[in-house]
């Protein structure tokens, strides 16, 4: 009973806010045991947030809804490998596979057997550059 007692009068505040009327006065008992108990506020959380803000409409200001922040876990990517040109690449293919360095001459002919390679001039045929 006493829960709808709490209820009825956040009800009673929010029709006050309302309409500007004061609800009908309703006569209370006492009793021993609301006596023995500590008052209890007659609004709950949610319905002293309704009553703010109706309270907060009826004086102009706009409604918001403040939601609370929640952090948002975000993953660390890796960084972004650099770009490498083609020119680039053979050049580095050259310096770390000494097996490119024994089949090749020098950088230049590795260098155009690459691009002739990348442009569909040359092919490798049993262990031999075809052309």
């Amino acid at each position: 009973m006493k829960q709808d007692t709490s209820r009825r009068s956040g009800w009673d505040t929010l029709q006050f806010i309302r309409t500007g009327e004061r609800p009908i006065e309703t006569k209370a008992t006492v009793t021993a045991e609301s006596m023995s108990k500590p008052a209890e506020s007659p609004l709950t959380a949610g319905e002293r947030m309704a009553v703010d803000a109706i309270a907060k409409l009826k004086a102009g200001i706009p409604f918001n809804r403040n939601f609370e922040h929640t952090p948002v876990e975000t993953k660390i990517s890796e960084p972004p490998k650099p770009v490498v040109t083609f020119e680039e690449q053979i050049i580095g293919d050259w310096k770390t596979n000494p097996s490119i360095r024994a089949e090749f001459v020098s950088l230049a002919s590795y260098t155009a057997y690459r691009k002739a390679e990348r442009e569909g001039r040359a092919k490798i045929h049993r262990g031999c550059v075809v052309r």
